[in-house]
């Protein structure tokens, strides 16, 4: 006989992980106001693999091919450690940009 356990892992736990993922990342402003549950992440899992697309904006000056990067590798390495399962994709969406003067008025 054999055996059939098994293990799930819910979207809201992988969302979890690559929320903290981005926890602490520079030049990233709040994940997109699009979609407040998620923070500007949506996870879908298809033939046990997973897809991952993160909606962000950025601070003015910030290279955002090195963050997005940096973030997509945040987000695989962890998910993939932490579920066992394989990231497919990290998708990222730059949604807006943070413009602010910091002129000083003498």
């Amino acid at each position: 006989m054999e055996n059939q356990d098994q293990i799930r892992i819910s979207n809201d736990v992988i969302l979890t992980i690559a929320q903290l993922a981005l926890a602490d990342e520079i030049g990233m402003e709040k994940a997109s106001k699009k979609s407040p549950k998620n923070k500007g992440i949506n996870i879908e899992v298809v033939d046990e693999k997973i897809y991952i697309d993160v909606e962000l904006n950025v601070s003015y000056g910030t290279k955002i091919p090195e963050l997005s990067g940096r973030i997509q590798q945040k987000i695989r390495s962890s998910v993939e450690n932490m579920t066992g399962m394989e990231v497919a994709e990290v998708n990222i969406n730059i949604a807006s940009m943070n413009i602010e003067k910091t002129t000083k008025e003498a």
